[in-house]
């Protein structure tokens, strides 16, 4: 893929300024800001927002951060960069005599239309951000659009395979056999029974793998954009970097940071569990999947729980609340056990700093992408790297913990795959 340096705005010798539009400029071009946590690229973002803010540029932050948000708006000016809220409005007066009033309820995504309609600069979440479609591309044609974290622009519908076969047969949709697209045939068809399906295949670019409906982002809402910041760590592991290959989408790289020392700074301050109560051989690289998880006999499962019991108490010796426990969603309530229940945090967590006190954090899983996103990108020329992207969402995991902080932190990851993964890259091996 071909990565170009050309843009508008660019930070030179730490001073923001404007360059000359070349004729040949790129009309959409995509910065990505890629450095490690703690790095200050939401610091550097916010002086980036100031200098478009004072120079008239009209932006979006997008953010999965609730409190990011508030940094923002109150760094930049509550009153400068605004957020989508729903709120009740006046439809119409019905009598002005008795003054009796309709309202209407404005939801977040209604409002956030008209803010962009505004021209107002503003500061959102990633889901309010992707609930946009085809129709609203016009609306960010004047503006730079700066993500803090790159977006999943993949959403999931798992079905039954027999459902799946009804709504091919009652013509509720139809598929393009080619590019696996699905559309919605009946529009008319008002059961519940298949409302919640039907919605989702109403949607931009909906596709169907392995009894599993996929919905990617409209591509044309980036495209749409004057200008995309993106602030991210291993932008190559994300399903977005994929989605930009897919779609033939340039970008280039900002300001990568140096990164050895900051590795080794953390590698000092963790202390990685590497005794006999981890999985010590390769037997299976999918060993503590959530399909292997899901299958295990009340016996393991024990043996499983007493492991994290036994590290958490003789090996880290912490209580229980400052440890930190995770596992695949599903699993959770057979998998926990005294000492450690309380703390559990999700195995996808980003969005939060609130287990940063956290001293002690085990991690009971494998992950792997959806098969179905795996080959819907493959059959169309694009392999993702499984490894990459496990290791992404595991620093992202723990990076909830008081390492954030710069602080010791215990963990216990009994997963031979993912923990190797994250040694190799604390090693620059990966």
């Amino acid at each position: 893929m071909t990565k170009t340096g050309d843009t508008s705005l660019v930070e030179k010798n730490n001073n923001i300024k404007y360059n000359s539009v070349k004729e040949n400029r790129m009309k959409n071009k995509v910065l990505i800001y890629d450095a490690i946590m703690g790095s200050g690229k939401t610091t550097n973002a916010i002086k980036r927002m100031k200098y478009y803010e004072e120079n008239g540029q009209k932006f979006i932050f997008v953010t999965p951060f609730l409190d990011e948000i508030t940094r923002v708006r109150s760094a930049i000016g509550s009153s400068k960069i605004v957020s989508p809220e729903p709120k009740m409005q006046l439809d119409k007066l019905v009598s002005i005599s008795s003054h009796n009033k309709i309202f209407k309820y404005t939801n977040k995504r209604e409002s956030y239309k008209r803010l962009l309609k505004k021209g107002k600069s503003i500061a959102t979440t990633h889901s309010l951000f992707t609930s946009l479609s085809i129709d609203d591309v016009t609306l960010f044609k004047d503006y730079i659009l700066i993500i803090d974290e790159a977006i999943n622009p993949v959403s999931l519908f798992e079905f039954g395979a027999r459902d799946i076969e009804i709504l091919f047969n009652e013509q509720l949709i139809s598929k393009d056999d080619r590019t696996n697209e699905v559309s919605v045939t009946d529009n008319q068809y008002k059961d519940n029974s298949f409302k919640e399906v039907l919605s989702f295949c109403s949607q931009d670019n909906v596709f169907l793998y392995n009894n599993t409906f996929i919905s990617l982002l409209p591509i044309e809402i980036l495209k749409g954009c004057k200008q995309v910041e993106i602030l991210t760590y291993l932008f190559g592991s994300s399903l977005m970097a994929s989605y930009f290959k897919l779609h033939k989408i340039e970008y280039c790289f900002i300001n990568k940071v140096e990164e050895k020392l900051l590795k080794h700074k953390i590698k000092n301050n963790l202390n990685i569990y590497l005794g006999d109560r981890n999985q010590q051989k390769r037997t299976s690289i999918t060993t503590f999947s959530k399909n292997y998880l899901n299958k295990r006999s009340k016996m393991e499962i024990k043996k499983i729980k007493v492991d994290i019991a036994f590290v958490l108490k003789y090996e880290f010796k912490t209580k229980s609340h400052d440890s930190a426990f995770t596992i695949f969603k599903d699993c959770r309530k057979k998998y926990s056990g005294r000492g450690y229940t309380k703390g559990f945090i999700a195995i996808n967590a980003r969005a939060t700093n609130e287990f940063s006190s956290k001293k002690s954090m085990v991690y009971i899983g494998n992950r792997y992408l959806n098969p179905a996103i795996c080959n819907s990108f493959k059959d169309n020329g694009v392999e993702i790297d499984q490894d990459y992207w496990a290791l992404s969402e595991l620093i992202q995991w723990v990076w909830r913990g008081c390492i954030r902080n710069d602080e010791k932190m215990n963990l216990y990851i009994p997963s031979i795959r993912m923990r190797t993964l994250l040694i190799n890259w604390l090693s620059n091996e990966y």
